[in-house]
């Protein structure tokens, strides 16, 4: 992903979000067409608003090649 605000949508009786949303309405609008089209389901409008992410990697050489 990149460094852009998103938002997602969220049912806990449901799958994983996996289509971010790069503006609030949109993700407005897909939440009230799920809602509409699954009766009783709870559709929430989730925005990330903070990523973390580890970038160092340590390499530890454990055999050295013989010098000859």
């Amino acid at each position: 992903m990149n460094d852009e605000k998103f938002w997602i949508i969220w049912n806990p009786r449901g799958h994983a979000p996996t289509q971010p949303h790069s503006s609030y309405e949109s993700a407005v609008a897909e939440a009230q067409r799920l809602a509409k089209g699954n009766q009783g389901h709870v559709f929430y409008v989730l925005e990330a608003t903070e990523a973390f992410e580890c970038v160092s990697v340590k390499r530890t050489v454990l055999l050295h090649p013989m010098p000859f």
